[in-house]
Protein backbone atom coordinates (compact mmCIF):
# COMPACT_ATOMS: atom_id res chain seq x y z
CA UNK A 1 0.00 0.00 0.00
CA UNK A 2 1.22 3.46 -0.69
CA UNK A 3 1.52 5.85 2.05
CA UNK A 4 -1.10 7.65 1.17
CA UNK A 5 -3.18 5.16 1.98
CA UNK A 6 -4.18 4.03 -1.69
CA UNK A 7 -3.60 0.77 -2.69
CA UNK A 8 -1.40 0.21 -5.53
CA UNK A 9 -1.27 -1.71 -8.76
CA UNK A 10 0.46 -3.83 -9.50
CA UNK A 11 1.57 -5.68 -12.67
CA UNK A 12 3.32 -9.00 -13.04
CA UNK A 13 5.63 -10.12 -15.55
CA UNK A 14 6.68 -13.61 -16.38
CA UNK A 15 10.50 -13.23 -17.18
CA UNK A 16 12.41 -16.33 -18.37
CA UNK A 17 15.57 -16.82 -15.93
CA UNK A 18 18.04 -17.23 -18.83
CA UNK A 19 17.13 -13.71 -20.13
CA UNK A 20 18.24 -12.89 -16.59
CA UNK A 21 21.74 -10.69 -16.07
CA UNK A 22 24.27 -13.30 -14.54
CA UNK A 23 24.16 -11.58 -10.90
CA UNK A 24 20.42 -11.86 -10.87
CA UNK A 25 20.26 -15.55 -12.38
CA UNK A 26 23.25 -16.78 -10.12
CA UNK A 27 20.96 -14.89 -6.95
CA UNK A 28 18.22 -17.17 -8.25
CA UNK A 29 19.70 -19.97 -8.92
CA UNK A 30 20.98 -20.01 -4.95
CA UNK A 31 17.87 -18.93 -3.67
CA UNK A 32 15.96 -22.19 -5.19
CA UNK A 33 18.67 -24.37 -4.34
CA UNK A 34 18.10 -23.00 -0.35
CA UNK A 35 14.69 -23.24 -0.85
CA UNK A 36 14.89 -27.00 -1.77
CA UNK A 37 17.47 -27.68 0.81
CA UNK A 38 14.87 -26.28 3.31
CA UNK A 39 12.13 -28.58 2.28
CA UNK A 40 14.73 -31.78 2.50
CA UNK A 41 15.90 -31.07 5.81
CA UNK A 42 12.44 -30.29 6.93
CA UNK A 43 10.84 -33.54 5.68
CA UNK A 44 13.36 -35.63 7.59
CA UNK A 45 13.15 -33.59 10.54
CA UNK A 46 9.08 -34.16 10.31
CA UNK A 47 9.70 -37.95 9.69
CA UNK A 48 11.75 -38.58 12.64
CA UNK A 49 9.43 -36.41 14.98
CA UNK A 50 6.56 -38.74 14.11
CA UNK A 51 4.66 -35.99 12.11
CA UNK A 52 4.56 -36.83 8.88
CA UNK A 53 2.26 -39.83 7.74
CA UNK A 54 4.54 -42.75 5.54
CA UNK A 55 3.97 -42.44 1.69
CA UNK A 56 3.44 -38.67 1.53
CA UNK A 57 5.32 -36.07 0.32
CA UNK A 58 5.79 -32.57 1.60
CA UNK A 59 4.04 -29.50 -0.09
CA UNK A 60 5.01 -26.18 1.09
CA UNK A 61 3.98 -22.87 1.04
CA UNK A 62 5.34 -19.21 1.54
CA UNK A 63 3.69 -15.93 2.11
CA UNK A 64 6.46 -13.59 4.02
CA UNK A 65 7.55 -15.13 7.00
CA UNK A 66 3.92 -17.58 7.49
CA UNK A 67 4.81 -21.02 5.56
CA UNK A 68 2.20 -23.14 5.06
CA UNK A 69 2.70 -27.14 5.51
CA UNK A 70 0.54 -30.26 3.60
CA UNK A 71 1.29 -33.67 2.98
CA UNK A 72 0.20 -35.14 -0.22
CA UNK A 73 -1.04 -38.56 -0.90
CA UNK A 74 -1.37 -39.96 -4.36
CA UNK A 75 -4.71 -41.45 -4.77
CA UNK A 76 -5.94 -43.57 -7.60
CA UNK A 77 -6.22 -41.97 -11.21
CA UNK A 78 -2.84 -39.87 -10.55
CA UNK A 79 -4.95 -37.92 -8.13
CA UNK A 80 -3.76 -36.43 -4.52
CA UNK A 81 -5.51 -35.34 -1.04
CA UNK A 82 -3.92 -33.18 1.20
CA UNK A 83 -3.61 -32.96 4.51
CA UNK A 84 -3.10 -29.85 6.61
CA UNK A 85 -1.19 -29.28 9.42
Amino acid sequence: MAQNGKKEDLTWHDVNADDLPPNVRKLLDALIAAEAKFKDELEVALKKAGHMPEGTRLIMSRKRERIGVAFAKSGVGGGSRLQFK
